[in-house]
């Protein structure tokens, strides 16, 4: 069996392999030390540029122990705190029995997620489809009364069936669905599929916008977070996918950070100043057309997918015919 992987935000001493998993809260800070199994290839190949590495063969009669390359880290007073500038060091040991050792910064995990261009483009893809749920959650109900001129008690018992059961549906069905075409390990596969979900989500929303048909409307605004939700799952095993493992904790975290900044925030914000100057029509409008920027950032994460797995098929090829020139 492998042996496990430390990752935590305060590490200067060895790390026996029998440490239990703690997640937990520190004089009112959050603070988590996690254990992965082994160390696995990311899908999409990258690494950290600026890490500093050392391997060591392991011995069975001493611990390994840290030598950092750099100045000693800066330590918090709280344990399990990673100041700005503090390091964390992480221990992989790899299928040959050698310590991998790692240096990583809250910068340094930050600056590998700005480079990861498929995380930035998916994360922002997702931002989007949260900002069109919030804003259909926050004004739907109000549009239907006062523009569609519909009985409070049908529009709140229509509406509350449709956002509990679309949702629910979707992500169980992409989910589903995914699975049977080979899961998000075939990125350019799935971001194809899910540029598929965003296309019927955004084209449904439109006509939703104009159609004063009660039943019509509650129709299109179904199938539109079924499709939203169907896009969820997928969506987000690439955004861990596209990361190395050892980032994938703080990968996590950011992701939540944007969704909520720009899409559970961003939303009431910019529709309500848009319901202050233009009524209640357009509010909604725009909140079901902002659909088009999460279709926009998955087609630009389908076309950095296919350019990079050309790259990766024509260095395979070029290294194929090296070794078949070579003299045996």
């Amino acid at each position: 069996m492998k042996s496990p992987i430390f990752l935590g935000a305060k590490s200067d001493e060895p790390i026996p392999p029998s440490s239990p998993v703690m997640t937990g809260r520190a004089r009112g800070h959050s603070a988590a030390m996690v254990f992965v199994q082994g160390m696995s290839q990311t899908g999409s190949g990258f690494q950290i540029p600026h890490l500093s590495e050392e391997i060591e063969s392991r011995s069975p009669k001493s611990s390994p122990s840290i030598h950092p390359t750099s100045a000693p880290p800066r330590k918090s007073s709280t344990p399990g705190i990673l100041l700005l500038g503090s390091t964390s060091l992480i221990e992989i040991t790899d299928e040959n029995g050698n310590i991998i050792k790692k240096e990583l910064t809250f910068l340094s995990q930050l600056k590998t997620l700005i480079e990861s261009r498929l995380f930035v483009l998916v994360v922002l893809g997702l931002s989007s489809l949260y900002f069109v749920v919030t804003c259909i959650q926050y004004w739907m109900t109000v549009y239907l009364i006062e523009i569609v001129h519909t009985p409070k008690v049908q529009v709140l018992t229509a509406f509350a069936v449709t956002a509990l059961t679309a949702p629910t549906f979707g992500v169980i069905s992409g989910g589903i669905f995914i699975d049977k075409i080979g899961g998000y390990q075939n990125t350019t596969r799935c971001l194809i599929v899910l540029m598929v979900f965003a296309v019927i989500a955004f084209g449904l929303s439109i006509p939703a916008g104009y159609i004063l048909d009660f039943w019509t409307v509650i129709g299109l605004l179904w199938f539109v977070l079924f499709f939203g939700g169907s896009i969820l799952a997928p969506a987000t095993g690439i955004i861990l996918r596209s990361v190395p493992q050892e980032v994938r904790p703080f990968a996590s975290s950011m992701s939540m950070l944007m969704y909520t900044l720009l899409g559970y925030s961003a939303g009431p914000v910019i529709t309500g100043l848009i319901y202050e100057y233009f009524g209640i029509i357009w509010c909604v409008r725009v909140g079901l057309f902002w659909g088009i920027f999460g279709f926009l950032f998955l087609f630009f994460a389908l076309i950095y997918s296919i350019v990079t797995d050309r790259k990766v098929v024509k260095s395979a090829s070029t290294i194929e015919v090296f070794v078949s020139s070579v003299p045996q």
